[in-house]
């Protein structure tokens, strides 16, 4: 049986194992088959607008050059080195206008002009129209600044005049290495954009600080791919390049560089955050950036379904396995189960009368366990009795010199009036005869209260509990107490309700409690000149309260820490300590609580029990 079980452990824990290769194996495979769909697919991607920026960067450099030697020209026609190097008269100001303007409509650019050497333009091809730029200062574009001989430049920028972006091809006009001025071609890159920005995938042309001049997006247009610095900013606001235009950014962040001319980014704009595959191409002719942007969502889309079938597919084919494997295993379990199920039924029976006789020894001990638990709790309860009927002998005993002095006084009473009645009934006073009679007959009574108390208190009871009357309880405690209240002068004065209350108690261990709180207040007044004691009995709801005022010395903490514990008295000469533990114990078995705390001054002690509703409890 240990063996079977063994052995069905190590199937199990290797079948475990075997689940876990099979996992780890079929995710590396879709891992790699998803590397290698995504690697082949951007490649793809890669080359194919690569071809593209190809015949962009050819298309662009032709029409550069196209338009670039009119410029060029421009710098070296005598008519334009005439105006420059003599008085500019009003005349010779049309006809160079008139000339260019039949240029420009030649070449089919935006406008041509001619810059003196301060950037002033005197002669322009849009001279007749209402954004001439004729007379205008220029001097602060860059462009005129960076000019030079026989060398097309090129500069974008938005023109400050028509509002309307260009590129700007110069050339500077020398003349015996002395600059004239400087001849302007601007043209537009909306005919670049019409014959080449088309497709699905977003394309830019971006300047050297990352603004995109050019999209087939319209609304990424003269937008920075990062953040701009203060310096960048400023700059391009001198020089006006875009018309003071606020130039938001695409937040453009580089997730992998794939290699030179590719890399992996993701692009937010107004919250919406796409990731691309983006192929760039710098052209040093326009000093600009050409990149296409291929969304990496159909690369990933592919790769993720790929690998999701070889992955199934492996998966598929590890169970196939798996599943042979497990049929070969649960017919060696079954063999060895039979076997094993063979032996059980052979020392089933043996273990079985061993465990019932295992059983009977041990419910046995367990009975016995029990009945001495039992005998013990009675035992105990017969000494807790005991004790509290010592404790009774011993408040007995203390009120013994006042219950003698209660039972002396009638006697001698008696005594006196016995004699005087045998001389009255000598003398014939039949009146005296019976006027004594009765006075001894009431103190016949009053001895025959007063033994029936006496005997009610120190009797052996029982736990019982019945319906007691708090006020009859009350009144007896007072009356054994009489004799110790009014030697030691104290002034007792008792507080009842309008009505009778009525709880279930022990109306003798209930008198026990009242006589033990009595006595220890009129023992705590011992030192004090005036010496009170106030008892009041109420209810509240739930509750019926009894509560014992004196104005004695109180309790210390000290003290109230161990009042109710066994064998504590702060008594030096009487006592032995189990009054307030004892009293608890018996208001505790009544459902109640027994409290005490100092005032000021003196102290109080409060007894709760429940109130009595008819026959219920509340």
């Amino acid at each position: 049986m240990q063996a079977r079980h063994l052995f069905a452990k190590f199937f199990r824990s290797d079948t475990r194992f075997l689940v876990l290769i099979a996992i780890l194996v079929t995710s590396s495979i879709g891992w790699i088959c998803y590397e290698y769909t995504t690697h082949n697919q951007l490649s793809e991607l890669e080359q194919r607008q690569l071809s593209f920026l190809n015949l962009f960067q050819q298309n662009i450099h032709q029409q550069i050059n196209k338009y670039g030697l009119l410029p060029l020209y421009l710098s070296h026609d005598k008519r334009v080195m005439e105006t420059l190097n003599a008085p500019l008269t009003a005349a010779r100001q049309k006809s160079l206008n008139r000339y260019l303007e039949h240029l420009n409509q030649a070449v089919g650019a935006i406008a041509s002009y001619i810059m003196n050497d301060k950037g002033v333009v005197i002669a322009a091809s849009n001279s007749q129209q209402r954004d001439s730029f004729v007379g205008r200062d220029l001097s602060y574009r860059p462009y005129f600044r960076t000019a030079q001989d026989n060398q097309v430049n090129g500069y974008y920028g938005i023109g400050t005049t028509s509002a309307r972006p260009g590129y700007f091809l110069t050339t500077a006009i020398m003349r015996d290495g002395q600059r004239l001025g400087v001849a302007v071609t601007k043209v537009s890159l909306n005919s670049f954009k019409q014959d080449s920005f088309h497709g699905q995938h977003p394309v830019l042309l971006t300047d050297r600080y990352g603004v995109v001049v050019i999209s087939s997006l319209k609304h990424w247009q003269y937008r920075s791919l990062k953040p701009l610095s203060e310096s960048v900013l400023k700059k391009l606001n001198q020089t006006q390049r875009y018309d003071h235009r606020v130039l938001q950014s695409l937040h453009w962040q580089t997730l992998q560089t794939l290699n030179q001319t590719a890399e992996m980014v993701a692009i937010s704009i107004d919250g919406h955050r796409q990731s691309y595959l983006a192929v760039s191409r710098y052209m040093p002719k326009l000093r600009m950036t050409l990149t296409v942007l291929t969304s990496a969502n159909s690369v990933h889309s592919l790769a993720y379904s790929r690998s999701f079938a070889v992955g199934t597919l492996s998966a598929v084919l590890f169970l196939v396995w798996l599943s042979l494997v497990l049929r070969h295993k649960a017919l060696t379990i079954r063999r060895q189960s039979q076997f094993a199920l063979e032996e059980l039924n052979t020392h089933l029976e043996e273990k079985v009368a061993k465990r019932s006789s295992q059983l009977r020894e041990t419910i046995a001990k367990l009975r016995a366990e029990i009945d001495e638990k039992n005998k013990a709790f009675e035992q105990l309860k017969g000494f807790q009795k005991e004790l509290i009927r010592t404790e009774n002998h011993a408040v007995i005993g203390q009120l013994s010199a006042g219950i003698a002095h209660e039972i002396n006084q009638p006697l001698a009473a008696l005594s006196t009036l016995s004699g005087n009645t045998e001389r009255f009934l000598e003398q014939g006073d039949v009146e005296n005869v019976k006027s004594n009679l009765q006075r001894i007959s009431s103190l016949v009574d009053r001895l025959a209260k007063l033994t029936t108390q006496l005997r009610n208190f120190s009797r052996r009871g029982d736990d019982h509990l019945s319906v007691i009357d708090i006020d009859s309880c009350i009144d007896g405690a007072l009356q054994l107490l009489n004799y110790q209240i009014r030697k030691a002068q104290v002034q007792v004065a008792c507080y009842a309700p309008a009505k009778p209350l009525y709880t279930r108690a022990n109306a003798v261990q209930l008198e026990q409690v009242l006589v033990n709180l009595i006595s220890n207040a009129v023992d705590a007044l011992e030192n004090n000149e005036k010496k009170l004691i106030d008892i009041y009995w109420y209810s509240n709801t739930h509750r019926i309260c009894i509560q014992i005022y004196d104005n004695g010395v109180g309790l210390t903490d000290a003290v109230k820490k161990h009042l109710f514990e066994p064998f504590f008295t702060t008594k030096k000469n009487t006592g032995l300590g189990l009054g307030l533990a004892l009293s608890a114990s018996i208001i505790r078995h009544f459902d109640g609580k027994l409290l005490a705390e100092s005032q000021n001054p003196g102290s109080c002690f409060t007894i709760e029990l429940p109130v009595l509703t008819g026959d219920k409890y509340e």
